[in-house]
């Protein structure tokens, strides 16, 4: 063998993406047989493996067919090398293992090289549902992670991981520790991917330490855009008219410009979320690492509410210290502020909002919006000042943390605020939040949109609509509210006004001066 031969034998095993293609074939969603071609987010994820990676991905982008063809042909080249697939259940197990075998047997028997000719594809000794052997000495196992015990006592040099966060606790943990933990870091390859299913359990924690640096392994992040196909023309069958033709929100429009995004991603975005929902898009088809790991309980609002409290979304016509107005106030008009506080001003604490609701019965308009991080003493001058701007508005904090209880006395002790929401039940000033009357709230939210009582401007109502939901607690109870990471303190203000509008009337009032304003 001359050396220009043996430097092209060289050049072609070095060349992974080119042995995918010139080696290894798949069945396409359309059905034909082709060749490996590596797809975007593939190629893109391949040029940076170190060989301890951890995959933070949209669906279907194709990684875990990227780690079953480098592992396939790391076995068929190289002696004596094992490889375990740790797949979520049982039912996993023989479709993962369908496609290594697909894969190997459709390799070539040989390939040629300038004139040489090289044998490629070894002999199967063992082939049934969870393993895969060869006359060179490699095999490929493929278990479920409650199954690792199988694999003790063996040694692997190659690990896929896949759809770890919806492992249970127990396995991923003993996974990683017995299988991960035994793996030398040098001449191993460990590939772990999925989508994410909360701020809780092994990946969590494994995709944290990664981030920090903590870790062997570099983590990869991919939004759902990444894939070329996840978009939609105007013509397209499975797109409705009535999403193709509305505007592009707010959000929408950054998303396109500070990610290039065409209209047809945008088309796709919509469907997905109509068709699953909000917090399930945002779990499926996530945009950014935090957005990922937000979704994990059920949603309370329905695609079609959150896309009537999304219909007239505009930018605010002007922001004054914080406050985003949409509409001034208006002589005669009536308003209704709620105050929802948070317990700190870190920059981790919740935040603090304040609503401002027109009121002209049955009709509610949210026309201002203030969110920040203040003090209680703070907040509580900030709403008067607000409540003062909007014609002397009624204000309504919600008290049942010590700081909502706080804001209550500035305002009424201190300030001496004039127009206070006095519950009808026992006339104690503000709202309470409880496991009892949380229910009512929302109901009466959702009541105002499926009635088309309720517009709102602000896109934060309908975001955060999109993240609440119902979570069960350890009890068997239910919780509902934002997943960590997430807010809900300006859809909270507004499901408490919904529900206090009712009984403004019955409020007591006191005349009182405050600035300019009179009251």
């Amino acid at each position: 063998m001359d050396s220009n031969t043996a430097a092209a034998i060289r050049t072609f095993f070095a060349d992974r993406p080119l042995m995918f293609k010139t080696l290894i074939k798949v069945k396409s969603k359309e059905g034909p047989v082709v060749p490996l071609e590596l797809r975007p987010a593939q190629a893109d994820l391949y040029g940076k493996l170190t060989g301890r990676d951890i995959v933070l991905k949209s669906r279907q982008l194709g990684f875990s067919t990227l780690f079953e063809a480098d592992f396939l042909l790391d076995a068929v080249t190289l002696p004596n090398l094992r490889v375990a697939t740790i797949v979520q259940n049982e039912t996993k197990i023989p479709e993962f293992m369908d496609i290594y075998r697909f894969m190997y047997e459709n390799l070539p028997e040989v390939i040629e090289i300038q004139g040489v000719q090289i044998k490629i594809k070894p002999e199967s000794q063992t082939d049934n549902v969870m393993r895969l052997e060869f006359d060179n000495g490699s095999s490929i196992h493929v278990v479920t992670s409650g199954g690792i015990k199988i694999l003790r006592g063996s040694t692997f040099h190659r690990a896929l991981l896949t759809e770890v966060a919806v492992w249970d606790e127990e396995s991923a943990g003993e996974v990683w520790a017995s299988l991960v933990g035994s793996m030398p870091p040098r001449g191993t390859k460990i590939g772990v991917e999925t989508t994410a299913l909360g701020r809780k359990g092994e990946f969590w924690n494994q995709w944290n330490r990664a981030l920090a640096g903590d870790s062997l392994f570099k983590p990869h992040f991919y939004p759902w855009w990444t894939e070329p196909k996840y978009s939609y023309g105007f013509e397209d069958r499975e797109l409705p008219r009535k999403v193709a033709l509305a505007a592009a929100s707010i959000e929408e429009q950054e998303l396109m410009e500070h990610y290039g995004l065409s209209m047809g991603q945008i088309w796709y975005r919509r469907v997905q979320e109509l068709a699953m929902g909000r917090a399930k898009r945002m779990q499926e088809y996530p945009e950014t690492q935090d957005e990922a790991f937000l979704a994990t309980g059920t949603s309370i609002f329905t695609m079609e509410q959150r896309d009537l409290a999304r219909r007239f979304v505009i930018n605010p016509t002007s922001d004054q210290g914080g406050l985003r107005i949409w509409k001034e106030p208006e002589p005669e008009a009536k308003y209704l502020a709620v105050i929802d506080s948070s317990e700190g001003v870190s920059d981790t604490a919740d935040f603090d909002a304040i609503a401002v609701l027109c009121v002209r019965p049955p009709y509610v308009e949210h026309v201002a919006t203030w969110v920040g991080r203040l003090t209680q003493h703070q907040l509580a001058v900030k709403a008067a000042e607000i409540g003062a701007y909007y014609n002397g508005a009624m204000l309504c904090p919600e008290t049942t943390g010590g700081g909502g209880q706080t804001v209550l006395y500035v305002l009424s002790d201190v300030v001496k605020y004039g127009r206070l929401y006095a519950r009808a039940s026992d006339g104690e000033y503000g709202f309470k939040t409880t496991k009892w009357t949380k229910p009512g709230m929302i109901d009466a939210f959702k009541e105002l949109l499926d009635r088309d009582l309720f517009r709102t401007y602000d896109e934060r109502v309908a975001e955060q609509m999109g993240t609440y939901e119902e979570h069960p607690t350890a009890a068997g109870a239910f919780r509902q509210g934002a997943p960590r990471g997430a807010y809900d303190d300006l859809l909270m203000a507004i499901m408490i006004g919904a529900k206090v509008l009712p009984e403004i009337s019955r409020s007591r009032t006191r005349t009182v001066h405050y600035g300019r304003k009179k009251w």
